[in-house]
């Protein structure tokens, strides 16, 4: 037995040695990425932006790292080469950092996100890019060894935790539960990419995978492809509906599509290897990807109803490209005798990378597509002359109104002022609404409505209120969707959830009304992007003629929209001390 853990054990330690010393710059940039998130999980919450930003930049450093150096094993490059190689990776992301995430919004993340994706699975091409055969074992092999990489994570931070749970409650250390976080970024950062990456291939070892993951077989042929089989019937049946209505659910379909049909194309990809001695396989990468094409047909369709009526955003961007994505990859399917897929993979980076980048990315195309919208409605009313625009010659509709809104709304939001044509540069949103004649209103059907996130909760476990000034203490369960009504002796208190108001009766006179927006708006004042908040902030006290009303929260969430100070409240709550004269 103790063999066996012995030779367990050092077949841990040689796996993570061997991860690391031939990926020293990537766990560099795991580690380095754990200290900065560690840091802002201890740190002051309000401070964080910039640490949060770096921390996104050193994470950007794994899969570009990772790039580099398989590339470089793959020429044969020297160790001059390599340092080179990592200087510029290093100056690449100062440079990222400084013009590309200056502040992370909608933009950034959206570019962020696309870069680490295309950046990964050129990590997962290129040690297979000087091979011939069996691409897709090679990826089956890669996603089987990730997953049982982090099953293994996962099983060791469990035990960590609960030896660390145990040590806490028998010693009573009082450790906070951060350390917990702690714990799981450690191991899932540093820990499981060194042991996964030791398995990557070599150039030198030319491996060829014959063998297919059994466990994988049987999760994707008999739970994954019939599902995708029923969800297509499902679709189908569907489409043959909304034909017998007339009525096109513009903003549905493409939602119900898009990664039906990305995951069908990813399964494609892994059950290829099989088609030969498998009928059910052969049937399913024969058929699917002829079947699939009216429905993506009527995406397409839905999404060019939506983009007519409301132009081009960044949202509307990525539904059309990987769109275009998956029907390419289908066409792939369908025509190509000898089929490469890896070929699939390098389009999809290739796509990535264009919607992020330069004057076909989504920012530019949506900036063009919402500026022509803009322009067309301004020359509708006679708005523009030399180049700037003047008040309407007639009234704007209420419909153009919110169009107008909407457009101004998302530049102001996503992009920039400046980049709407004829609105000159010193203007801001209140000379743009002083020159229509209304003020900017958001609309349900805007092609963005951006919304200010809010979450608040006491940080202590409990909490000691002094309640002898006040005569009723009243406690309301959590509320979503919940009405409330509480009689003792002559006092009736209410809380209506659909309009979240709060009242109080004395007898049968009414003594107080108050909506929670209200209340809620002043709670949530001025505390920034905190989210723990300590007990005497999460109160509020509100005298109103004879009555006083101590309100006591435990739990806020919901949002703001950002054109004005209206709130609405997703989750709400709270206990209310009463007094009365």
């Amino acid at each position: 037995m103790k063999n066996k853990i012995k030779m367990f054990l050092g077949t841990i330690t040689s796996k993570l040695s061997t991860g690391i010393k031939r990926f020293p710059e990537a766990i560099f940039f795991a580690a380095a990425t754990v200290v900065t998130l560690i840091s802002i999980n201890h740190g002051d919450y309000n401070s964080n932006d910039v640490l949060e930003r770096i921390a996104m930049i050193l994470a950007l450093g794994i899969p570009a790292s990772l790039c580099v150096k398989m590339l470089i094993e793959k020429t044969n490059g020297s160790i001059q080469r390599r340092v080179i190689m990592m200087i510029g990776i290093i100056g690449a992301l100062v440079l990222y950092y400084m013009f590309l995430l200056q502040e992370i919004n909608v933009v950034t993340s959206s570019r962020y996100i696309a870069t680490t994706l295309a950046l990964y699975l050129l990590f997962a091409v290129i040690p297979y890019c000087a091979r011939k055969n069996h691409f897709e074992l090679y990826l089956v092999n890669l996603f089987t060894r990730f997953f049982v990489t982090y099953l293994y994570a996962f099983i060791l931070f469990l035990g960590l935790a609960f030896t660390l749970f145990t040590i806490n409650t028998l010693f009573n250390l009082d450790l906070t539960y951060k350390l917990y976080f702690d714990m799981w970024l450690i191991v899932v950062v540093i820990f499981a990419p060194a042991f996964f990456l030791a398995d990557i291939p070599t150039f030198e070892e030319n491996q060829e995978y014959d063998e297919y993951s059994k466990v994988l077989k049987v999760l994707i042929l008999y739970i994954v492809m019939p599902i995708i089989v029923v969800y297509t019937a499902i679709l189908y049946a569907y489409f043959i509906k909304i034909l017998f209505e007339r009525s096109w659910p513009e903003g549905l379909v493409s939602h119900l599509v898009l990664w039906y049909s990305i995951v069908t194309s990813v399964v494609i990809v892994f059950v290829y290897p099989l088609r030969k001695s498998n009928k059910w396989v052969s049937g399913f990468t024969s058929y699917l990807p002829k079947v699939i094409m009216p429905v993506l047909l009527m995406m397409f369709i839905s999404m060019g109803i939506r983009i007519s009526a409301y132009g081009i955003t960044e949202n509307r961007y990525f539904v059309i490209v990987s769109g275009i994505w998956v029907t390419l990859a289908m066409i792939h399917f369908i025509l190509g005798k000898k089929t490469k897929n890896i070929h699939v993979v390098i389009a999809l980076i290739i796509i990535a990378a264009i919607a992020v980048y330069g004057p076909l990315s989504s920012y530019s195309v949506s900036k063009f597509s919402q500026n022509a919208r803009l322009e067309d409605l301004f020359t509708k009313y006679d708005m523009i002359q030399n180049g700037s625009i003047t008040e309407p010659s007639t009234e704007i509709t209420q419909e153009d109104k919110q169009h107008i809104s909407s457009i101004i709304i998302y530049f102001n939001s996503r992009h920039d002022l400046h980049n709407i044509k004829f609105i000159p540069e010193d203007y801001t949103i209140e000379n743009i609404e002083e020159v229509l004649g209304f003020e900017l209103f958001y609309h349900w059907d805007a092609p963005y409505n951006p919304r200010d996130y809010f979450r608040y909760f006491t940080r202590e476990e409990g909490r000691i209120v002094d309640i002898e000034t006040f005569d009723y203490l009243v406690e309301f369960p959590p509320h979503s969707f919940t009405n409330m009504e509480i009689d003792e002796e002559n006092m009736h208190v209410s809380f209506n959830n659909e309009e979240r108001v709060l009242k109080v009766l004395i007898g049968n006179e009414e003594v107080y009304v108050k909506r929670m927006d209200d209340v809620v708006m002043n709670i949530i004042k001025d505390k920034g992007d905190k989210y723990e908040l300590k007990s005497d902030e999460m109160m509020y006290v509100d005298e109103f003629d004879n009555i006083t009303i101590k309100y006591l929260f435990n739990h806020i969430s919901g949002y703001k929209d950002m054109s004005g100070d209206a709130v609405n409240i997703d989750f709400i709550e709270f206990k209310v001390l009463i007094k009365t004269e």
